[in-house]
């Protein structure tokens, strides 16, 4: 059973001006997003508790979020060419998805759950959550997720 948390707004900020690295705070929580330095996995520390972010394969577009008892949420990239992922978490199923193909901002729903994560604005990286949440497990992983497809995107445009 998931447990909705709504409405709510949650804020994530960079750690730095040159990190991946970000802090989603919010609603009595507290999580750090980090990315490692090479691929596209890392951690989420969320009210002091440890979880990985591992990509499954190298060409496949599916990640879990872990911690010592196991998985805890899956996702999985619908396709290459989009910015849409399926996630699974405690028998729910939520879709990620960009909300427009001109625009940075992201959408989660199914469920009970309609979130938007928006960037404040066109040149930052500061982020606005808004709207029901799923549980924060999941909120965690679809903001990192997020995150990377930004990352990847700007990656894709300096080179």
């Amino acid at each position: 059973m998931s447990v909705i948390i709504s409405p709510m707004i949650m804020t994530c900020k960079p750690k730095s001006i040159f990190s991946s690295d970000s802090l989603l705070e919010g609603g009595g929580h507290r999580a750090e997003l980090m990315f490692n330095w090479f691929g596209e996995q890392g951690s989420v520390s969320l009210d002091g508790k440890y979880y990985r972010v591992n990509k499954l394969g190298l060409f496949q577009g599916r990640w879990t979020l872990t911690d010592q008892s196991g998985v805890r949420v899956s996702a999985e990239k619908l396709s290459p060419f989009s910015r849409a992922f399926i996630i699974q978490s405690s028998g729910e199923t939520y879709r990620l998805e960009a909300q427009s193909i001109f625009s940075r901002a992201m959408s989660l729903h199914g469920g009970r759950a309609n979130l938007t994560i928006a960037p404040n604005h066109m040149l930052t990286r500061k982020t606005t959550l808004s709207g029901s949440f799923p549980d924060i497990e999941t909120t965690c992983l679809a903001m990192w997720l997020t995150l990377l497809m930004w990352r990847r995107s700007s990656n894709n445009s300096s080179s």
